[in-house]
């Protein structure tokens, strides 16, 4: 069984591969999505997105409640002829994507409460004709056990 972090960090992934097909958005990942860091020497094909989880904080309230802050960083790897517009669209869209599902199911009867985005940013041209860009996202989910 996965942990709480894992299954999130999975879940957003599959929804993702899932969504970015080229159909219901105009970016196409082409199933090209892994669930751990990517470095520029293992890419054989773009575009490629990976998703990462980062640090994790805990907010303790009353009655023994907690919350938890979980961050990701969604990178994004292009290969692209023109002025960064592959780029930005596949940002706009994981933007998209990201906000018509702020209540995740990541396990059976476990939905996370809030994906909230923190900053998104580019390489702006500095490596073309390869592009980078990173979402990085916070998700607030319940700690508790039922």
């Amino acid at each position: 069984m996965a942990t709480k972090r894992i299954a999130i960090r999975n879940k957003l992934a599959a929804l993702l591969k899932t969504e970015l097909d080229g159909s219901t958005y105009t970016s196409n990942c082409f199933e090209t999505v892994e669930t751990r860091q990517v470095f520029w020497d293992e890419l054989t094909s773009f575009p490629a997105l990976a998703v990462v989880n980062g640090r994790e904080t805990t907010t303790y309230l009353p009655a023994s409640f907690t919350w938890k802050y979980l961050n990701i960083l969604i990178k994004v790897f292009v290969k692209e002829d023109d002025e960064g517009v592959q780029l930005e669209q596949f940002l706009q869209d994981i933007e998209s994507i990201l906000d018509a599902n702020n209540s995740l199911t990541y396990e059976v009867g476990k939905t996370t409460e809030l994906i909230s985005i923190v900053c998104c940013d580019t390489d702006e041209g500095l490596l073309y004709p390869y592009g980078v860009g990173e979402i990085s996202i916070i998700v607030q989910y319940d700690n508790n056990m039922y």
